[in-house]
């Protein structure tokens, strides 16, 4: 789907299902194993508090620069929990790290209550990763802000004892795009993953160009409406 997105081949039900974008964007970047894309990435991911990731990080003793991506799973069952992607890094001291990743797109969690999804992860990453002082973190990616969705979260009564204030974070596609097109010059990779998010309209809105004349009677030219196009997502809305 990634390549074929960037050559222009769209599959307009494809670009509209999280799964697909999970498997792209991801299974591009799993291949990216040093630690300065990462670090870029999840200095971005902020909890409701604007910690950043790497600052929590920090306070456990992991510097991201000079971690190293060891593996990235799909998917993976956790008990009856299943989140969209587990990234487990380690350091030079051979201490491991896993990110657990909920992945969203236009809908928002699914479970609400005592079945909430981001604190069932929680949970689910405490059973399975690291002893009692391992830090867990999950990063709630969407493509338009989460932070209703986190707000509740926090507002169960379980969440104290997860502690998870502390350890969900938020982090939009768009980040993504930014951080990789960024950084575009030193991996193929990168460029890749950039230019994929911006032909399935993953990237934030900055200006529309400016228009050179008229045009049937307009002051809009072709650009335009490509610029209008790209911001709402490779879909165009006309009065």
């Amino acid at each position: 789907m990634l390549l074929a997105e960037i050559h222009g081949k769209h599959c307009q039900e494809a670009r509209q299902k999280e799964d697909y974008l999970t498997s792209a964007v991801f299974g591009h970047l799993r291949f990216v194993l040093d630690g300065c894309f990462w670090q870029a990435l999840l200095t971005r991911a902020l909890s409701l508090d604007s910690v950043s990731l790497e600052t929590a990080l920090l306070k456990q003793g992991f510097v991201l620069d000079t971690l190293d991506l060891t593996s990235t799973r799909f998917w993976p069952w956790l008990g009856q929990d299943q989140p969209d992607v587990v990234l487990h890094f380690c350091n030079q001291q051979k201490s491991e790290l896993a990110v657990v990743i909920e992945a969203k797109l236009w809908s928002g969690k699914s479970d609400f209550g005592e079945r909430d999804q981001l604190l069932r992860y929680l949970r689910a990453a405490d059973r399975y990763f690291g002893g009692a002082e391992t830090f867990r973190p999950l990063i709630y990616l969407t493509a338009q802000s989460g932070l209703e969705d986190v707000r509740d979260s926090l507002d169960q009564p379980m969440a104290r004892d997860l502690r998870a204030r502390q350890r969900i974070f938020l982090l939009e596609w768009q980040d993504i795009h930014e951080v990789a097109d960024t950084m575009r010059g030193i991996r193929p990779l990168l460029a890749e993953t950039a230019d994929f998010l911006e032909a399935v309209g993953q990237i934030r809105f900055r200006s529309f160009r400016t228009p050179a004349g008229p045009l049937n009677g307009t002051f809009y030219r072709a650009e335009y409406f490509a610029d209008i196009e790209k911001y709402n997502g490779g879909r165009f809305y006309a009065d």
